[in-house]
Order: structure tokens, then sequence, then C-alpha cells
């Protein structure tokens, strides 16, 4: 849905109406809130259910204060952005309430809380083999992302924004940046995203985004997942961050101790040059690759 699918009289929540089908439209009653997940600028996410379903709940914050037209706008843009998307690697849209004060956007909920949280509340270690296919997992919801026509680009690829099963399994979540590249030019004013993850162009183009600036973000995913630290860890300033970046252009660090044939991989994706980092297939089958020499050598 853009601006010009909308008719002038037409006011926001009308349109919205219109874009969702009966059963994507969710009456607040048929929502119940069991657990406060976290927040955020945007406002909270509950665990909860609808219809009998366990569900994710994201509120938008809303007062008297605010305007009704702007929230809807970001609530349509958030929907718009992936309710046509259906992967396994994805979370499912489920629906919205349109119901003023109450705006909230209903996803599939993933019980293994995020991948942040497993990695750097509970500091948990991974075996080699659920890392690797973690990163393959992540490489194919990417891929299916930058194979749609136009090119899907995320924007906040993250280890926060990475969900879990209880078998570990990955889904990318939190499709609020997302856009399609025909339609969006990047500037330093309208990046968005979070610096610890965004690729070097961001701080330093105005040029029209490519697909690439996820792959960076999943190289960084990538680190984390093998027992790295957060990107730029050290690094407490966007100040200090944009010049390590672009004067010192210092990657973030990879340590020695994953396994060579998977530093290969992620080194390439950390390409300072956006042309020269592989597209998200080329990581998949690396990664793959990967995987397959590694079983060879009894590594894993």
């Amino acid at each position: 849905m853009t601006e010009e699918n909308i008719a002038p009289s037409m006011t926001p929540h009308e349109a919205l109406e219109r874009e969702l089908t009966n059963s994507e439209n969710i009456n607040y009653s048929q929502l119940s809130f069991t657990e406060n997940l976290g927040s955020g600028e945007f406002g909270q996410v509950f665990r909860g259910s609808y219809r009998g379903e366990e569900v994710c709940i994201k509120w938008l914050f809303f007062d008297d204060s605010m305007d009704q037209q702007f929230v809807l706008q970001d609530l349509a843009k958030e929907i718009e952005s992936f309710r046509h998307l259906n992967h396994k690697r994805l979370v499912r849209f489920i629906g919205a309430c349109l119901e003023m004060p109450y705006p909230c956007l209903v996803t599939q909920y993933m019980p293994g809380g995020s991948l942040h949280h497993l990695l750097h509340v509970k500091k948990s270690k991974l075996p080699a083999l659920t890392a690797i296919n973690m990163c393959l997992q992540l490489a194919d919801g990417t891929w299916y992302l930058h194979d749609q026509n136009p090119t899907v680009v995320h924007r906040d690829l993250k280890s926060l924004n990475v969900v879990l099963d209880l078998n570990l399994n990955v889904k990318i979540c939190d499709f609020g940046l997302t856009e399609s590249m025909e339609r969006t030019h990047m500037t330093k004013r309208n990046n968005g995203g979070s610096p610890r993850y965004m690729a070097p162009e961001l701080f330093d183009s105005k040029t029209k985004i490519t697909e690439k600036i996820d792959i960076w973000a999943l190289a960084c995913i990538y680190v984390e997942i093998f027992g790295g630290r957060l990107p730029y860890d050290s690094i407490n300033t966007l100040a200090d961050l944009t010049r390590e970046m672009l004067v010192h252009r210092r990657s973030p660090n990879v340590p020695d101790f994953i396994f060579e044939e998977i530093r290969g991989v992620i080194h390439s994706c950390l390409g300072f040059d956006h042309r020269l980092r592989p597209t998200s297939k080329q990581t998949f089958c690396q990664l793959k690759a990967a995987k397959k020499q590694l079983r060879a050598d009894g590594k894993l």
C-alpha cells in the first residue's frame, strides 16, 4: 500500500481497513496479554493469545498528544513491508488491531526468545553444528527477501531481531524498517537501523541503498553466533564508531577461534566495497560448502 493507492478522502484508518482481510483485522477484545517481553521507542511487545493461538503483540505507543494519522501510517508501513512475505525463516504476519488507543501488530510468537538474549544474556555457547545451521537459516531467510521482485531489504538485521523456537531454529522479525529497493534512497538523515550493524556506506553515502547492507549485518550476527562479541562492542558513541569505520576502515572483529572456513565467509561479507560482498544466495552456498568441508574434516 502506498500513498498513491489511497484516495484523498480516505483516512489512514479507512485505508488500513481496506488493506486488511477480515481475518487480519483484529478486534482488541479478541487479544489477551500474558507477558511483557520488552519495550522500545515504538511501544511495547507482549506475549499473548488470539483465537487460541499464542502470538506476539507489538503495541504502538499512543496518547492524546499524538497524531492518530501518523501512528496509523507507521503501522501501515510495517504491515505493508511484510504481510505478503511467506517463508519458514520469517515470522508470520497474523493481523493488526486498528482500534484507538490500542494500535497493535500481531505476529507469530517464538517461544525461544531472541538470539541476542540467548547469546549475550544467558551467555549460551552453541555447538558448532547448531551455530552453522543457524547461519544457514539466516542466509536462507535473507536470500528469500533479496529474491523478491523488487528486492526487499530488511535494513535492521541484528541478533535482537532474530527469534528462536525451542529447538533453536531461527526466524527474522521486526520489519519496521524494511523497504523495497525500488522506492528507497538512504541518506545520513534517514538511514535508520542499528549503528553497530550498519554497513559503512550507510554512514558515508547518499546513493540508493542495495541489499548488500543486509550482508554486512549478517556477518556481524554470524560472529555472535560462533561466540564472538557484539560488533564494535568497545565503542560507545556514534562519532567514534563513524571514525573507526570511515577513517580507520576497521571492520568488526572476527575472532581467530572461529573455524577458518567460516571466517572466510564472514570476511567476504564485511568488505568495505559493497559491490564485492557476496549475494545472500552466494553466502548461503558458501556456508553450505564450509559445513560440508568441516564435516569431512571431522570438526562437526
